[in-house]
């Protein structure tokens, strides 16, 4: 099994597959400025896998941890 994450993107878009663009477990996608609310979801078994960070870039491109997905916390969201 395979631990699934999506991405919905304000209060009436519908739920977005994230995947990498190499194969990786780092998915990289661009909210549009509109946005003002972002809900990361995930689904499938975690196996051994602990933890998904989810972070924000700012301005300057640096890395800003939002939250965790883990087995037992499957959704965050975020409201700008």
């Amino acid at each position: 099994g395979r631990v699934w994450s999506y991405a919905v993107f304000g209060v009436n878009g519908p739920p977005q597959r994230l995947l990498s663009a190499d194969g990786s477990c780092r998915v990289s996608v661009s909210v549009p400025p509109s946005v003002q609310q972002v809900v990361l979801f995930s689904c499938g078994p975690w196996g051994e896998r602990i933890c998904v960070n989810a972070e924000l870039n700012d301005a300057d491109r640096f890395p800003i941890t939002i939250g965790k997905l883990t087995p037992y916390n499957r959704c965050l969201s975020w409201v700008g």
